[in-house]
This record gives C-alpha cells, structure tokens and sequence, in this order.
C-alpha cells in the first residue's frame, strides 16, 4: 500500500530534480558530441585562388600550361586539348600544398576515349561522370609548383560539389595522384 506524507512528496520532488538534471546533463552531452572539435587541422578552406598561386604556369619539357586568377582555372594540354571551370573550391593542406576543385565550363570538359588507340577520334570519346575534378598541387614556390589533375583507373570527375569535397581530400592525395607535372611561374 502507498502512503502519502510530507517526507514522500519531499522526496518525489528531489527525484524529479534529480532526473531533470541528469537529463539536462545527459542532453548537453549529447549537443557537444555532436559539434565539430578541434582537430589540429591547418587546412584552409575558400572559393576563390591565394594570389600565391594567380598567373600562368608552364611545364617547359611538357609544352602544356595552367592560367589561374583568382576564379577561373584554364589547362592547355599542349596538343589543343585542355579543360576550363569555375573555381569552386580550395583546401590548402599546407602554405605550399593543396587542392583545387572546379566545375567544368560545358565546353571545356576533360575529354576521355574508350579505346587509347582511338585517342582524340570524336567517335570513341567518353563523357566525363560529372562536372567537378580536383587539381592537386604542392611544393609551390614563387617561381615553381608541381601539379595536376585528379586521376585513376576510371574518370575521377564527380557529380556534385558536396561528393568532390568528400573526395578530392588530403588523405585521398595518393588514391588519385602518383605523378605530377613541374610548372614555372611565367607572369
């Protein structure tokens, strides 16, 4: 049987309260959790180019060339293909290293052939899957820097911004860059 006194209700209210703080305490764990914490990331994060990188680039053994300003990224391959985009987004990993991510101007996309032996015949060309790529570059000086485009067994391009953010990353370098070009800076 239940008895209701003074001393009942007195501890029915300390057993709310308690209750009420754990799970206001619990409730504040949980919102913390969920933030981002610091992670001794140096990385900086941006859309438009640092004017370390602004200007034209050429590859003197290689014949091709970069022309970036501070939104626009334009590679001739020295053969009169290339692409161009919109600078949509930069992770600088370091001072001298860092990824750039574009979209592709419709017109200017990376070209890709289903059969190597077939290369530059319209017929055998292949669509990139999507309208973003990364182009990775590191060591940059004032007068030099080593990079290239994002590349693999099949088209790296994606889709979405949001899926080439997840995948052209610092930690994801080496899945899609064994060989960079050297470029010197020409103005």
């Amino acid at each position: 049987m239940f008895f209701f006194n003074s001393r009942t209700k007195r501890s029915l209210t300390q057993r709310t309260l308690i209750l009420a703080a754990l799970f206001l305490l619990v409730a504040a764990a949980l919102f913390f959790a969920g933030c981002p914490m610091e992670d001794g990331d140096d990385s900086t994060e941006a859309d438009t180019l640092p004017d370390k990188l602004i200007g034209t680039w050429a590859d003197q053994q290689g014949g091709d060339s970069y022309v970036l300003s501070a939104d626009r990224v334009a590679y001739d391959n020295g053969f009169g293909g290339g692409y161009a985009g919109t600078v949509e987004y930069i992770n600088e990993f370091t001072e001298a290293a860092g990824v750039i991510i574009i979209k592709y101007d419709p017109d200017k996309k990376n070209k890709y052939y289903s059969d190597v032996n077939h290369y530059g015949e319209p017929e055998y060309e292949i669509a990139p899957p999507g309208d973003y790529i990364g182009i990775y570059y590191k060591e940059l000086t004032a007068k030099l820097v080593k990079t290239g485009a994002a590349y693999g067994a099949e088209p790296p391009e994606k889709a979405t911004l949001k899926e080439a953010k997840a995948s052209f990353t610092e930690d994801n370098e080496g899945t899609y860059m064994t060989w960079y070009g050297t470029y010197t800076w020409q103005k």
